[in-house]
């Protein structure tokens, strides 16, 4: 063999293997965008050996979307113009298909139906996103009960109907929660194709429940308390439950409460620093001059309640539970509407822990 021929040999040799490394690129003749943004997955079909290669090219991101009713053209070589701008490297693709794509709302894709999808297969095309949704999170954080919202408009209604395969998810972020990006790899016969999706996830809100069993008269500490997510069938909306430990930590329990069982605002209370029939020493402060009395008190309460309060003298007033066995004259003539536990506050209930401990 001469040189020349083997110089052809060699040449020829070295094409078949770019070419056999290549990723092959066919462009449609139409496409119909997913999506705001029209990415390489819309307009071609894209084949490659290393399918981490076919995923990056799949989602490039090349002109935004047409509006409604508008047409766009997109010829091969302005797409390969796009592709090298995005930092792609052309002598690693191959391109074969149609001269140019035609890319708008209403151009129909190679296998797609033009009658509109019934309400039940829409519906079918929604629960399969969602499942691959709740798959790919819980894949991410195991245990969690995720709520997903992720509406499909139409476009994406007919791409996901059209994928016969599984649903390859990827995107979002942690702590997974709030507004999140993902795509879509949809696997029809023809290839592959990756649309964008936005979804609406989160968490349900947990409540506060006993983290052991508490006995009626108890003072609770945060450490008997413990959160759990809401959507336990013992936990139903609507009650009158605590969403913070800190709320719940230094009242005082009215009835026991079992482990697991949620903390209703009707099983607590402020801590009951006075009891009826209690003698109470009262004291009344003005213009720097204080004096202090004894009576006994008509009602029961804790810190900060206003009770009835009677004089050994049969004489009666109202005075506000300012610590154990202790009150303070209000000049209100009436009794005021006690606040309820979900109302007390975060420092009330640290004092009155405080006040009962001394």
């Amino acid at each position: 063999m001469n040189q020349s021929s083997t110089n052809l040999c060699f040449i020829l040799l070295l094409g078949t293997a770019v070419s056999s490394s290549a990723a092959e690129i066919h462009l449609r003749s139409q496409a119909r965008p997913v999506s705001s943004l029209v990415r390489l997955a819309d307009i071609a079909q894209v084949v490659a050996n290393d399918s981490q290669q076919q995923t990056e090219l799949e989602s490039i991101g090349l002109v935004p979307a047409p509006v409604d009713g508008q047409t766009r053209y997109l010829g091969i070589r302005e797409l390969q113009d796009l592709l090298h701008l995005r930092g792609v490297d052309l002598t690693t693709l191959r391109f074969s298909g149609a001269s140019r794509v035609a890319i708008g709302a209403d151009a129909e894709q190679p296998g797609r139906r033009t009658n509109r999808l019934s309400t039940q297969e829409a519906g079918r095309a929604q629960q399969r996103v969602h499942q691959a949704l709740q798959q790919y999170l819980d894949a991410q954080a195991p245990g969690a009960n995720w709520q997903i919202a992720c509406p499909l408009n139409a476009a994406q209604v007919a791409a996901v109907s059209q994928a016969g395969g599984a649903i390859q998810v990827s995107g979002g972020h942690a702590p997974w929660t709030g507004q999140q990006q993902f795509q879509l790899r949809l696997i029809h016969r023809g290839g592959t194709q990756t649309i964008g999706v936005t979804a609406q996830v989160s968490l349900p809100q947990a409540v506060v429940t006993a983290a052991r069993p508490l006995p009626r008269g108890a003072i609770i500490n945060a450490s008997d308390l413990v959160l759990q997510p809401s959507d336990s069938p013992r936990l139903r909306a609507g009650e009158d439950l605590f969403h913070e430990i800190e709320l719940v930590a230094g009242m005082e329990t009215t009835r026991s409460v079992a482990v697991g069982e949620p903390i209703h605002a009707r099983s607590v209370r402020t801590p009951q620093l006075v009891a009826q029939g209690d003698v109470v020493t009262v004291y009344s402060r003005a213009g720097g001059i204080s004096v202090r009395i004894t009576a006994r008190a008509r009602q029961a309460g804790g810190y900060g309640d206003l009770i009835a309060v009677e004089t050994f003298e049969r004489k009666r007033f109202f005075a506000r539970i300012s610590g154990p066995q202790q009150v303070e004259i209000s000049a209100e003539p009436a009794p005021a509407k006690r606040p309820t536990t979900a109302q007390a506050s975060r420092e009330g209930g640290r004092r009155a822990v405080a006040l009962a401990n001394q």
